[in-house]
């Protein structure tokens, strides 16, 4: 599970975070690590858009009664 990943908005859209995430799957492989998931805010169209191009799929919606958004669950094997 990748948790916290995030980037600060004046430093978005400028694949800081598509580094983040090379260097956390990269981490992940070299630990043999073979699948990974992610949670977001799913009414999050772009970020959901976002780790689609990367290649994870939608997996679920979960809803949690303490979040007033739903979460939306991405996986990827890698």
């Amino acid at each position: 599970m990748i948790e916290r990943l995030a980037v600060l908005p004046d430093y978005r859209h400028n694949s800081v975070g598509l580094k983040l995430m090379k260097h956390a799957l990269n981490i992940i492989k070299t630990e043999n690590g073979k699948r990974v998931e992610v949670e977001i805010v799913n009414e999050n169209w772009r970020l959901n858009k976002w780790y689609i191009d990367q290649g994870f799929i939608k997996i679920r919606i979960d809803q949690y009664s303490c979040l007033p958004f739903n979460v939306g669950v991405f996986k990827k094997i890698i």
